[in-house]
């Protein structure tokens, strides 16, 4: 048996988070950030996205849904999720 306290609280952040995670650009890795930022409130920016055939398939269903996703050039996307 561990020394562990019964629970711990966990209050919430006063501001969102200002996380930089570096991840390589494979399509994979690409489409599971796609979907992470949708689901973050507000607008994510991901950098090192791959260009590949199934990224826009995954950024046009992704709109379908009401997220917005543009490019910022190069291998930088900005995805807003709805309200």
């Amino acid at each position: 048996t561990g020394h562990y306290p019964p629970f711990t609280t966990v209050l919430p952040s006063a501001a969102p988070p200002r996380i930089d995670v570096p991840v390589s650009g494979s399509k994979s890795y690409t489409n599971r950030a796609l979907v992470m930022a949708s689901l973050a409130p507000g607008r994510t920016v991901l950098r090192g996205v791959s260009p590949s055939t199934d990224s826009t398939a995954m950024c046009e269903a992704l709109e379908r849904f009401g997220v917005r996703t543009v490019s910022l050039g190069d291998d930088t996307l900005q995805v807003d999720a709805p309200d």
